[in-house]
């Protein structure tokens, strides 16, 4: 109750001090764009790149939220690859079972099922265990890829925004063709392939992939070293395949236009035995087809969107061992409408949501549907063009059942030139899975909606001057969440309860300078965070894991990249810093601290504002022997290397009927 009363204090306190003396703020000067924060753009008459369902989880309509998107230099060099690599390279902490293995994020302390995963508008996450997999997930099929952290719609720990986006083209009707390939040792090879035909009215996206990989690197087994003989990885072979279709088309009527999205996935994986087994015959494929049709009107004055999705998924899991498959089936149905109109400088949203889901596990979970209804609120303003302030609502009918009424409010401030001010806080909720409520044996239908407090605020510094830029963001946070939903261990078999209370805090560095003049550029990207998340509440008389962390998460991680071009030609060095993590709730485990070096060199072609790169890497440069997972096998030193090429082609003008 204290820790619920001191929340709420804050939360007046700081909306008091950020709305004090409002009218006599002086205006200020533009603030550069940057890669953390943003402003809240003024409405144009004009065809919007993304639709309004899109713009409603984007980071645009947040003032407050802060959101980050990975370097375009990092972003050129993974297309080909999965969002796993992408968001790695880019300092983004995961937990990867290996390449083509299951790969999650969490932030801030959050578990992998409390960060929503979102495509044009649509969640992601499995009905059935509530995550979403990052490494059959290939970054050539997003056009936006942005992390946010902060109290946005309903989500703890915070959320992946990815977008797909077609654009029209005015006058002659415009091709492009993107194509994207990375060669690396123990068989891995990654291609895509993204065509692009735009014309005044109609725009059309198809993008294809493959992935594959043996992984059958070797390794030093259990501690490794010390004289002891190297083992091969076996049964670790990965591949996975698919298509996407983003299609626009305008009407005669210049501001109303539809959008079509579908993505279709094919992923199979062995499953490679730990340390501590001699072999495995497991392997799991998983299949999806995604589907968002969307409409979209705008005016000067309001906006409408509609939205519908479709999506299904398979996954088949093989032990081996003469053990029983597991089979998974679901289906989901997805709407969302909103309408955003702006009297007197206020942006007002109302935004209203149904999900209808239906799912089975064989021999695990009988079939079972869920409907879900949402509505949520939001006005935001800006005061001044010195303060942006939002206030947001939503709440959720499970059923019948109204669930708790959840709200935030954000807020930024523009002091002098070059610094921004940023706080939100807020009431978040999650839904228990499919797996929590109705797992057979195990599952617990009596489980409550994870609840938490969160608490965000930050500054950050935009410096532009002649040929130098500077960019410096600290952002600090506080959470507690009630009802934390863990596994435990019962009679016989696991069973999900409302066990824990955890509280977290940290803080978030990024950094980013750069210096161009003439045909050389420099610039240093670099990132450190520090995350406490302990246990708060005892689960048997002499609980040992009150106030650790916990488990899998380093207290401490950083990143830094150094890039030198000239004439094209570019130099890259990287070093990815992982903290020590426990393995077990008391802490009588761990895994060690361990470092990253990678380095990169390629030469990039720009020409009429397309770019053909080139490039050679190598991946953990002095061969550390570490683990990600314990008792998981990851690569030594590797080498790979990745050519993308972008080129267009415009056709005569032709006249639309």
């Amino acid at each position: 109750m204290k820790k619920g009363k001191l929340f709420f204090f804050s939360v007046v306190l700081f909306t008091g001090i950020f709305s004090v003396n409002v009218n006599g703020l002086a205006q200020s000067d533009t603030i550069p764009d940057s890669t953390i924060g943003n402003r809240e753009p003024t409405l144009h008459y004009e065809t919007p790149a993304a639709t309004f369902v899109q713009r409603l989880v984007m980071h645009t309509s947040y003032p407050g939220v802060i959101w980050q998107i990975p370097d375009s230099v990092m972003m050129s060099h993974n297309e080909a690859g999965s969002l796993a690599e992408l968001f790695s390279a880019n300092g983004v902490f995961l937990k990867s079972y290996g390449n083509g293995q299951l790969s999650t994020t969490s932030f801030r302390g959050a578990s992998a099922s409390q960060t929503n995963v979102l495509w044009n508008g649509v969640d992601l996450r499995s009905s059935t265990n509530g995550i979403a997999d990052l490494s059959i997930m290939p970054a050539i099929l997003f056009d936006e890829a942005a992390l946010t952290t902060g109290s946005v719609f309903n989500s703890i720990g915070g959320a992946i925004n990815l977008n797909s986006l077609s654009h029209f083209h005015y006058g002659a009707p415009e091709f492009k063709v993107k194509i994207a390939s990375q060669l690396g040792e123990f068989g891995k090879t990654d291609n895509g392939i993204k065509l692009s035909y735009g014309r005044e009215r109609f725009a059309c996206d198809v993008r294809a992939y493959y992935q594959h990989a043996d992984n059958d690197f070797r390794y030093f087994p259990v501690n490794g070293g010390g004289g002891s003989a190297p083992d091969t990885l076996s049964n670790a072979a990965f591949y996975s395949k698919g298509l996407s279709t983003d299609l626009r088309w305008r009407l005669k009527k210049e501001n109303d236009n539809f959008q079509l999205h579908s993505w279709y996935s094919d992923s199979y994986r062995e499953i490679p035995p730990t340390m501590l087994e001699v072999s495995s015959e497991a392997n799991q494929t998983d299949r999806f087809f995604r589907n968002v049709l969307s409409y979209d009107h705008w005016s000067e004055k309001v906006q409408v969107s509609v939205a519908t999705a479709l999506l299904t998924e398979y996954m088949l899991f093989v032990p081996g061992n003469n053990q029983v498959n597991s089979e998974t089936n679901s289906i989901s149905f997805q709407n969302i409408a909103g309408i955003r109109f702006h009297p007197k400088g206020y942006y007002i949203i109302i935004r209203g949501e149904q999900k209808w889901t239906q799912a089975n596990v064989t021999q695990y979970l009988p079939q079972r549907t869920q409907e879900r209804y949402g509505i949520g609120m939001s006005v935001s303003h800006e005061f001044k063009e010195k303060l942006n302030m939002i206030f947001l609502l939503h709440d959720e009918f499970l059923g019948s059942e109204l669930e708790p009424l959840t709200g935030s409010i954000g807020a930024e401030y523009y002091c002098k030139k070059y610094f921004t001010l940023r706080l939100s806080a807020g009431r978040k909720y999650r839904l228990p899975t499919f797996n929590d409520l109705y797992w057979n044996p195990g599952g617990n239908p009596d489980l409550k909606p994870e609840d938490s407090r969160n608490l965000d605020g930050g500054i950050e510094f935009n410096m532009q001057k002649d040929h130098f830029h500077f960019h410096y963001a600290l952002n600090g946070y506080y959470r507690y969440t009630y009802n934390w939903i863990q596994w435990q261990p019962g009679p016989g078999y696991w069973v999900p309860q409302n066990l824990y209370e955890v509280q977290s805090y940290g803080s978030e560095n990024r950094l980013k300078t750069e210096w161009k003049k003439n045909d050389w550029q420099l610039f240093v990207i670099a990132g450190l965070d520090y995350v406490r998340a302990t246990n708060e509440k005892a689960i048997i008389a002499g609980d040992s894991s009150i106030g650790k962390q916990l488990m899998y998460l380093p207290a401490y991680t950083s990143n830094i990249l150094f890039h030198a071009a000239w004439s094209g030609f570019y130099f890259e060095f990287q070093v990815e810093n992982t903290g020590l993590r426990f393995t077990a709730t008391d802490h009588s485990s761990w895994l060690p601290a361990y470092s990253l070096y990678n380095i990169t060199a390629g030469k990039r072609i720009d020409i009429k504002g397309e770019y053909t790169d080139i490039f050679i890497r190598c991946n953990n440069l002095t061969d550390v022997n570490y683990q990600a997972v314990a008792w998981r096998a990851m690569p030594g030193r590797n080498f790979e290397c990745g050519l993308t090429i972008n080129f267009k082609s415009e056709t005569k003008p032709t006249t639309i009927q």
